[in-house]
């Protein structure tokens, strides 16, 4: 099981809550090596692959796994919008489902040969298999979506999952400084970042104001860990 321990010391990178390593581990490794076609995993077959766990764990591991991005509850008509931070009613009835967010199945598919969680190569992988954007171009975006929240995030508590958000003005000041300065293909770039859950329309909770110039987008935290995200990101510098 080297692979599943590889994924296990990345996990352990950024994660700081050791009783649920090994059980999202599992569920991952299980996501990345026999649900190849990325469908929603039922509750009641998460249950049965982590056999041995109490389900208060296994309700543990969903909830840290749904604050970090990684696993959310599969969208469903009760979910008020498809935005992140609308979908993190973790639930143990057996018909619900869930899914590995897609960025994160390819940042997993590398820690399970590296033992390295690698946002950098993740976003690569992601963009290259699903869409036709220019993947280089997206590293530098977000190394610049760095640097524009860097001065509005805090130092998060220990323990604390970050939550980055870029306002949507800003995210038009990037796309312009790196050539993105026709609506129609800034667009198609909002697009392919929200398929590939590199990012996801903020729910109108976490920004300031009404809907409008105030609304952003939340970046994934998976991507922006201490120490390990993409380039040299000024969030940590």
């Amino acid at each position: 099981m080297e692979n599943l321990a590889n994924l296990e010391n990345a996990l352990q990178s950024f994660l700081d809550k050791e009783e649920i390593i090994s059980p999202l581990a599992l569920v991952l490794e299980y996501d990345f090596s026999k649900n190849r076609s990325g469908a929603r995993i039922p509750y009641r077959e998460i249950e049965n692959l982590l056999r041995g766990y109490s389900k208060g764990i296994i309700k543990e591991t969903l909830t840290w796994a749904a604050r970090w991005r990684l696993i959310l509850p599969s969208w469903r008509g009760d979910f008020r919008s498809l935005c992140w931070g609308d979908r993190m009613r973790i639930s143990t009835e057996p018909e619900i489902r869930y899914e590995v967010l897609l960025v994160v199945r390819y940042l997993v598919g590398r820690a399970l040969g590296t033992g390295l969680w690698d946002p950098e190569e993740g976003v690569k992988g992601v963009l290259r298999a699903a869409t036709d954007l220019d993947d280089e171009l997206a590293l530098r975006i977000m190394e610049k979506m760095a640097q524009k929240i860097q001065n509005d995030s805090q130092e998060e508590a220990e323990g604390e999952t970050p939550c980055y958000i870029i306002a949507i003005d800003q995210l038009k000041e990037i796309f312009d400084e790196v050539g993105l300065t026709e609506r129609k293909e800034s667009d198609l770039w909002v697009v392919e970042l929200k398929a590939t859950d590199i990012m996801s329309p903020a729910v109108k909770t976490l920004m300031p104001g009404m809907w409008g110039e105030d609304f952003g987008f939340e970046l994934n935290p998976s991507l922006f860990v201490k120490g390990l995200a993409l380039g040299a990101n000024p969030l940590y510098g």
